[in-house]
């Protein structure tokens, strides 16, 4: 019997199996941030955003930049909900640790938000003064 941590076939094949487990994972932790309301509201703020683009007129850039910040904030969401999977797993009564944790994952968020809110803004103030 093959042990299925060890590596067997050519490198070629283990490169091809590692990277569709990696797929696999990735899908998995993408279908279960979206269980959480922050990330599927995160997502809405995106979509809202690119019609404003729109309305406006922005330039390629500056989807590219917004879609930039946006998938950086959904990494520091994804990063903040497994923060908080692990301090609830630690421990289910009042912590000052697990506040903490929380909280510092929280402000992280935050501040992926804000940029991408401050670019829009000067996305906005730059598209509105060409008129």
């Amino acid at each position: 019997m093959v042990d299925q941590d060890e590596p067997t076939g050519s490198p070629a094949t283990r490169h091809i199996r590692h990277t569709l487990n990696a797929t696999r994972y990735s899908v998995a932790g993408a279908k279960r941030l979206f269980q959480e309301t922050a990330a599927q509201a995160e997502v809405l703020y995106y979509l809202v955003l690119l019609v404003i683009y729109v309305l406006v007129g922005a330039a390629f850039e500056h989807y590219a930049i917004l879609t930039a910040l946006f998938l950086i904030t959904i990494a520091v969401e994804a990063l903040n909900t497994a923060i908080e999977v692990l301090v609830d797993h630690l421990t289910n009564e009042f912590a000052e640790f697990a506040r903490q944790a929380k909280d510092l994952g929280s402000f992280a968020v935050f501040c992926s938000l804000a940029m991408m809110s401050l670019f829009s803004l000067y996305v906005l103030y730059e598209q509105l003064l060409r008129f």
